[in-house]
């Protein structure tokens, strides 16, 4: 169980670096939020920057050990997904994705 939550700490936190990087270098805004009382993490994605017309171009949540036990497979693999999503929005946008 030990592994599983190094790796779910190992993709929160380069999807946080990531929707930075969504947010600083193109057009789009993303939102990350980790909800550490019901153990749920969510990620959404705006296809605009205009504050009065919020449109998301992509949303996704999972829950997050200890959580989400029985699932872990599931949780990794939503945070990959999650993780994919801003990474085609940098190279998208002509920025290298780590």
């Amino acid at each position: 169980m030990i592994d599983i939550k190094i790796k779910t700490a190992t993709l929160l936190g380069e999807i946080q670096m990531l929707a930075y990087m969504v947010n600083t270098f193109t057009e789009h805004l993303a939102f990350c939020d980790y909800s550490g009382h019901v153990n749920g993490f969510d990620v959404r994605i705006t296809k605009t920057k205009d504050h009065n017309d919020i449109e998301y171009r992509y949303r996704m949540d999972t829950y997050v050990p200890p959580k989400d036990w029985g699932n872990e497979r599931q949780m990794v693999n939503r945070l990959s997904a999650m993780k994919s999503e801003l990474q085609k929005i940098l190279i998208e946008n002509g920025v290298n994705a780590p």
